[in-house]
């Protein structure tokens, strides 16, 4: 779910920054990291957009805690029996090394094999930064960080609870659905 908005993506910071690649790949580690200020460097966003970037970020955070205890607590299999296979392979799509990058002046495009989706980006003062033009405004993008930030909740609410001493491997799978139940 959280990977779904990936393509909307389009903005990113300096240092690492000096061409699409290193900028998308800066993007794209923060966000596997949950490191909210690398994230948010790799765009150019105005603040509606910067609200939903921030909500992402969060979720991504409340994702790698929820695997950090899943493994701490119960071994890599429980973590990929529960949502691991399905993250791992939205991060895959996102695996730099397989996108293509077209350069043309200021401007460049990331392609994203498998799904047909795209970046932008801009140069700006010799920085690469992924560019927000093509997300929704409004009301859509509302909704959208409502959605964000309830699924950054669940997992965080996820994450604490199967951190609990009484929680065993078998609830783990239970307890994760129980909180994605209010996210939709």
């Amino acid at each position: 779910m959280l990977l779904a908005c990936g393509p909307l993506l389009v903005g990113c910071g300096a240092k690492g920054q000096d061409t699409p690649k290193a900028t998308v790949a800066k993007m794209v580690q923060a966000l596997k990291d949950g490191d909210e200020g690398p994230f948010m460097a790799c765009f150019d966003a105005g603040a509606e957009e910067q609200k939903f970037l921030k909500a992402m970020v969060a979720a991504a955070a409340g994702t790698k805690k929820l695997q950090d205890v899943c493994r701490r607590k119960f071994g890599e299999e429980t973590w990929d029996e529960t949502a691991g296979s399905s993250m791992a392979d939205a991060w895959a799509q996102l695996d730099v090394e397989k996108m293509t990058f077209e350069t043309d002046g200021d401007k460049a495009t990331a392609k994203i094999p498998g799904r047909g989706g795209r970046m932008n980006l801009v140069r700006k003062s010799g920085v690469w930064k992924i560019a927000t033009d093509d997300m929704p405004s409004g009301a859509r993008m509302k909704q959208m960080v409502d959605m964000m930030t309830r699924l950054a909740e669940a997992l965080d609410k996820a994450a604490a609870e199967i951190d609990k001493p009484s929680v065993r491997k078998e609830d783990v799978a239970r307890i994760v659905q129980d909180a994605m139940r209010g996210v939709r």
